[in-house]
């Protein structure tokens, strides 16, 4: 039974801990001495609860965080969702030999905490004084190295919350894992989305894990977060069909790191549309005019005009104004509902505007979806219609959808911009109307959403 649901699929880690009751692997990427030390402190632990899971046991220590650079790479999202899925996922090297024929095993490396850096950069673990500096493939142990080498392990790079690692950082760690005799073939990669400009030879997978999040949420609504108020999201019963909404957009965009986003709103004061909804546009401002050029094809004098009209309304605030740090907070789970109830149409900002990406769905895009708001897309080409197939509905022809298929970023900016003011220009009774009209769509994707809870993050990599 365990063979047919999956478990010729095995995460292999050399280091383990067992004693009192616990029993986990230590994760892969840390020195033999990083090892030594973790396996002390957790000798420490006197509790008689059994514990198999590494970050929690190591979060009982209040002398855990005593060294320098010791802890870089953790079980992440991986390893919880493979335990999740499968009891007995995790393996040791001389348990290899005795799984069935045909089982795939992968050395995972997970880097959720640093990106892609962690693999190609000196380290230095440091503790009672003494300094080792290492890189990543110091840490793999020879017998593993051999077996990753001759293809009976692929060396696993994860970090399924985050969008595909910048394309030359792909290159540096295909030539990292190169100089060790490592195939590249021989290498995967899993994160939130693809970089199509690669072509090199390690094989690149992606992962919704943020779907897989908001759809296990749902049933815990009401529940207090990070902002401090209560969160809930919008169900069909809160709907009133007589009662005109006080907004027409609604839009949520922390980081101004991202050219898209600053230029959301550029557009934003340019159409005055911040006095029609409810947006945020919090920190982080990259005022470069360069990196806007990428978006607005506007001469360059323009461009800085334009920025410091940004500078003079951030941090431009919805539900943070009591917030010092803006980009302290977690955004999963904050749910205002009355701003969903008092406004019609979301506008996405998702992480990632690009032309050469696959699409990347954070938890901004289910946000609209759960609360039974339809929505217009700022987000990598051909999203909206990686949602439609995965039996989620958009809203043409209501909305002209055209610039999900269009590559040229600076087009697809202007199109989605173009049926943000046609929306606009509709009085709050036609919008009324329209949202009514779009309901049984609404409603159909928040049912979709709740049953997205069998959503295996992980399965593109398991089905291989």
């Amino acid at each position: 039974m365990e063979q047919v649901n999956g478990s010729h699929f095995k995460l292999v880690y050399p280091y383990w801990y067992r004693n009192k009751g616990m029993h986990f692997p230590f994760p892969n990427g840390l020195l033999p001495s990083t090892i030594t030390w973790m396996t002390e402190m957790l000798n420490h632990i006197n509790s008689p609860i059994a514990l198999d899971d590494l970050d929690r046991a190591m979060c009982l220590l209040p002398f855990y965080n005593d060294t320098d650079d010791g802890y870089l790479f953790r079980h992440a999202d991986l390893y919880r969702h493979a335990k999740l899925t499968y009891k007995h996922c995790a393996v040791n090297v001389e348990e290899m030999d005795r799984e069935p024929p045909g089982t795939k095993f992968y050395y995972p490396i997970e880097i959720e905490c640093g990106r892609s850096r962690l693999l190609i950069e000196d380290h230095i673990f440091s503790q009672h004084n003494k300094k080792e500096v290492y890189r990543f493939r110091n840490t793999i142990p020879n017998v593993i190295l051999d077996r990753i080498q001759h293809g009976q392990i692929k060396l696993l790079i994860s970090n399924m919350v985050d969008t595909a690692e910048n394309l030359e950082y792909i290159i540096e760690l295909e030539k990292e894992v190169t100089a060790i005799g490592i195939p590249p073939e021989n290498v995967v990669l899993l994160f939130g989305n693809r970089d199509y400009s690669y072509n090199g030879n390690m094989l690149q997978l992606d992962s919704i894990i943020s779907l897989y999040q908001t759809s296990h949420t749902m049933p815990l609504y009401p529940f207090e977060t990070s902002l401090g108020y209560v969160s809930d999201y919008v169900r069909t019963i809160d709907i009133d069909r007589t009662k005109i909404r006080a907004k027409k957009f609604l839009s949520f965009n922390r980081n101004l790191s991202a050219a898209h986003r600053i230029a959301w709103c550029v557009k934003s004061i340019e159409h005055n549309l911040l006095s029609d909804g409810y947006f945020s546009f919090l920190a982080n401002l990259n005022d470069n005019p360069g990196h806007l050029e990428r978006i607005l094809d506007i001469a360059r004098e323009s461009l800085e005009n334009k920025i410091s009209k940004v500078k003079e309304i951030i941090p431009y605030e919805i539900d943070t104004h009591h917030v010092q740090n803006k980009m302290s907070f977690t955004t999963n789970e904050n749910n205002k509902k009355e701003l969903y109830l008092n406004s019609y149409f979301h506008i996405t900002s998702e992480t990632e505007f690009a032309d050469h990406r696959s699409p990347f769905f954070s938890e901004k895009t289910w946000r609209p979806i759960l609360n039974l708001q339809p929505f217009l897309f700022f987000g990598n080409a051909y999203s909206l219609e990686a949602l439609h197939d995965m039996g989620f509905f958009t809203f043409e022809p209501f909305i002209d959808e055209s610039y999900d298929r269009e590559l040229d970023i600076r087009k697809r900016f202007a199109m989605v911009v173009e049926q943000v003011v046609k929306l606009q220009n509709l009085s709050y009774e036609q919008l009324h109307t329209l949202y009514f009209e779009m309901f049984d769509r609404i409603q159909h994707n928040q049912e979709t959403l709740a049953k997205k809870v069998g959503y295996n993050p992980i399965s593109k990599l398991i089905e291989g």
